[in-house]
């Protein structure tokens, strides 16, 4: 019999069962380790939601152009700096530009230049079919000596297609008509020109959708959208655009983002990855969503659930960007379920500090291959925000992370012990908790309430957390114990 010692209490005698018949992990499997991070507000940038969100990649910053708020609309840009990590008004509107308006759509084309066409203006219900041009400094109308344009029409959404210097743009709601399912490209030099007519053979009818240009595939890429008048119902469907032709993409595995509209996309050029963020599946009906999705080009991953903190509220009529200087998401403003337009900013590491590690193993479970530690926030002693988090246990059953000095690797109950509780011992984050249904478990690590005799954890300590968890149903000892995270605080 072996007793686990936990800051001086006994978490119980437990036996040795054999382990011959588990069939081992080679090496721990840790869950994705993203992070929010909630960033200082803009004196003077206001709450705003649907604005044009881009980056520039030429001048390393982030464009948040015009867009709504609670009483109207904004004409003016603003600039998150890579450099200063930072917002700055660049345009205020009082020189000649686009008049304010929101759901316009825009993108940047990698040379200096950000490219702007439509939109819509509240209060006397104005659409707009102009093209502006914004070269960092101040915006020029591009009237291509009166040739085609997509007309009068908001709710549409361009991306630049990089590999062949145009903008692709899809969709949206023009003014007396409806949402259409037209393509049309715009070429800088020689003006707009309509692709595809619609009428089959591509995305139905919408607006509000998402979409982003692929570099690895070479196609534009357009995920979900509405094509109800009132929002009234979100579509889930993905498509590609590579030219010439739509393509109609079958995820390979069920799940995913599913329905929703008003949410924003963007690509990791150096990973590939597709990003989705929030969106909305019913007006009125439904919370905005907070989770975040990745597509690598064959399946979806849910990389952050928008529920464990630190994280933004759910929220629609927003968009994101890739920030390519820090390999970053940002993301801000929106509107909330509660019709509340928001004003903050967020940025989302996929990469966060090198400072956890993960090893030892999580043996597998009664309900899979083993319940797998992470953690969310920060290893900082002032931000207090860690927070450890383990995933695939078996729901409702209680666990009890803890944590020591040391690591080991021996077996252990079900499963692996992988703290140490030699020379100073073992301290535990009691009480035990029941996970969810989904066997899910969260413990904020509270820095403030612990004391030298609890383990207290100072900045430049290195510590190292498992999970502790009831497992009935798997026989042998009803207990195991997740794969380990080793973490190095920081001030």
């Amino acid at each position: 019999m072996y007793e686990i010692q936990m800051g001086g209490s006994a978490l119980g005698k437990v036996g040795f069962g054999s382990l011959a018949t588990l069939v081992m992990a080679s090496a721990a499997l840790a869950l994705p380790q993203e992070a929010w991070t909630q960033e200082g507000d803009a004196p003077g940038m206001g709450n705003r939601y649907l604005s044009s969100i881009v980056y520039d990649s030429d001048r390393h910053e982030v464009l948040t152009i015009l867009g709504g708020h609670a009483s109207g609309h904004y004409s003016e840009i603003w600039s998150w700096a890579a450099a200063t990590w930072s917002w700055s008004k660049v345009w205020d509107g009082s020189s000649d530009g686009p008049d304010d308006r929101g759901q316009a759509a825009a993108d940047d084309d990698g040379q200096g230049n950000t490219w702007l066409f439509g939109g819509y203006q509240g209060g006397e219900q104005i659409y707009f079919d102009d093209t502006w041009r914004w070269d960092g400094t101040s915006w020029t109308e591009e009237e291509f000596d009166g040739g085609p344009t997509p007309g009068f029409r908001s709710a549409a959404v361009m991306v630049y297609d990089s590999d062949r210097d145009v903008f692709v743009l899809f969709g949206g709601w023009v003014d007396g008509v409806g949402y259409v399912d037209d393509t049309w490209e715009l070429d800088p030099e020689e003006g707009w020109s309509q692709v595809h007519p619609g009428g089959g053979g591509c995305p139905t009818q919408r607006g509000a959708h998402g979409m982003t240009y692929d570099t690895r595939t070479k196609r534009a890429l357009l995920y979900g959208g509405t094509d109800d008048p009132y929002n009234e119902v979100a579509l889930d469907d993905m498509w590609a655009w590579d030219g010439s032709e739509w393509e109609l993409l079958a995820p390979a595995e069920p799940g995913g983002p599913g329905p929703r509209t008003g949410h924003g996309m963007a690509q990791d050029p150096e990973t590939g990855l597709i990003y989705l963020y929030g969106g909305m599946t019913h007006v009125g009906m439904n919370p905005r969503y907070a989770d975040l999705w990745t597509w690598d080009g064959t399946m979806w991953d849910l990389v952050h659930d928008g529920i464990t903190p630190p994280a933004p509220v759910g929220r629609s009529h927003t968009d994101i960007a890739f920030v390519e200087d820090h390999d970053e998401v940002l993301l801000y403003g929106g509107e909330s379920h509660q019709g509340t337009v928001l004003g903050d900013t967020w940025t989302f590491d996929p990469d966060p500090e090198d400072d956890v590690t993960y090893y030892c193993i999580g043996a597998p479970n009664s309900v899979g291959s083993g319940a797998r530690i992470g953690y969310v926030g920060s290893t900082s002693i002032a931000a207090n925000d860690f927070h450890l988090t383990v995933a695939h246990a078996p729901p409702h059953q209680f666990g009890l992370f803890y944590f020591g000095p040391s690591q080991t690797e021996v077996p252990f109950g079900n499963g692996y012990r992988c703290v140490a509780p030699l020379p100073t011992g073992i301290f535990r984050l009691g009480p035990a908790s029941p996970t969810n249904a989904d066997g899910t478990l969260i413990r904020h690590v509270d820095f403030t309430v612990l004391s030298g005799s609890d383990g207290q954890i100072l900045s430049e300590s290195t510590w190292n957390f498992q999970l502790w968890y009831r497992d009935p149903a798997h026989g042998g000892e009803q207990f195991n114990l997740s794969d380990a995270l080793s973490a190095t605080f920081r001030p």
